[in-house]
């Protein structure tokens, strides 16, 4: 995945592909109902996307995978607060669950690693959204718009109290710079729940047994049914990696990720990507307990 800048020749179909992506998720969750389309039967207009292209400071880019433009962004920098605003982000909907948004935010951090706080906004009903911006890249939602407080950069909010819809306003304060010159310091996780949002256990009593673990599994392999019995988390250095429970519930984790681990709940990692997995846990483990209790009655 890359980032091109946006060419003049491509600026129609920009809009189009962006119109397209929002249409997407709000059809998604209500269906074709007028009262969360404009007059035009879009979520987006056209004169707010090429508002946000060409507000000044703006940089609209192409987000190319393989070769084929599958998405779009349009973010400002100001210089002076070191402050950037994520105006637009969209993956083309055919390509949705591929990682593509995620790559693409990394990269714009990365292009701009001066910047210290990130903000941006997204509709209350974009529940895709919202897990992205929260789960996914490390957002808060730190402010709600709506009718009866709108935001103060739109004028037409709040005019109409009752017909108003709502907008999250999410914000990322990028990690402090370590103090030792030539050292950067990035926090990959902090949490006290796993990554099904259950609550983590208190810590076992006893004599304390740390372990760090790297596991290595080609693409198409599946590890058994098992269950920890103690906190364990880690980092996924390559591949992509889904951990599924016997219930069904799943998620995927992608390389460059960190992630809590469930405790107590029977669950697998599976490799359904392309490249062998390659992933390092770390476990709160005590003197002559098994990291793992392997249940091979499972046959699913």
């Amino acid at each position: 995945m890359i980032l091109v800048r946006l060419e003049d020749a491509d600026r129609n179909q920009f809009i189009l592909d962006n119109q397209e992506a929002f249409r997407y998720g709000a059809t998604e969750e209500f269906g074709l109902r007028d009262d969360h389309f404009g007059e035009d039967g879009e979520i987006i207009s056209r004169e707010t996307i090429e508002h946000d292209i060409d507000e000044e400071n703006a940089e609209a880019y192409r987000i190319v995978s393989d070769g084929q433009k599958v998405g779009g962004a349009v973010i400002r920098i100001d210089k002076e607060k070191l402050h950037g605003n994520l105006d637009l982000l969209f993956v083309s909907p055919h390509v949705h669950s591929h990682g593509i948004g995620h790559a693409a935010w990394r990269a714009i951090e990365e292009m701009h690693p001066e910047v210290k706080v990130w903000e941006t906004v997204t509709p209350y009903f974009e529940k895709r959204n919202i897990h992205f911006y929260v789960n996914r890249c490390g957002f808060h939602i730190v402010e709600f718009f709506n009718g009866h407080h709108p935001d103060p950069n739109d004028p037409e909010m709040g005019r109409n109290q009752e017909d108003n819809d709502g907008m999250f306003r999410f914000q990322k304060v990028m990690e402090k710079q370590s103090q030792v010159k030539g050292v950067k310091a990035t926090e990959l996780l902090r949490g006290s729940k796993s990554w099904d949002g259950a609550e983590m256990p208190d810590y076992l009593v006893g004599r304390p047994e740390l372990v760090a673990m790297r596991y290595e599994f080609a693409a198409g392999e599946k590890l058994g049914w098992h269950h920890h019995e103690v906190m364990n988390y880690g980092f996924l250095a390559q591949g992509e990696l889904t951990i599924v429970d016997v219930d069904g519930n799943e998620k995927v984790f992608h390389a460059g990720e960190a992630l809590i681990e469930m405790v107590g709940t029977i669950h697998r990692g599976e490799n359904r990507g392309t490249e062998p997995v390659v992933l390092y846990m770390f476990y709160a483990s005590q003197q002559g307990l098994t990291l793992s209790v392997q249940h091979p009655e499972i046959k699913q």
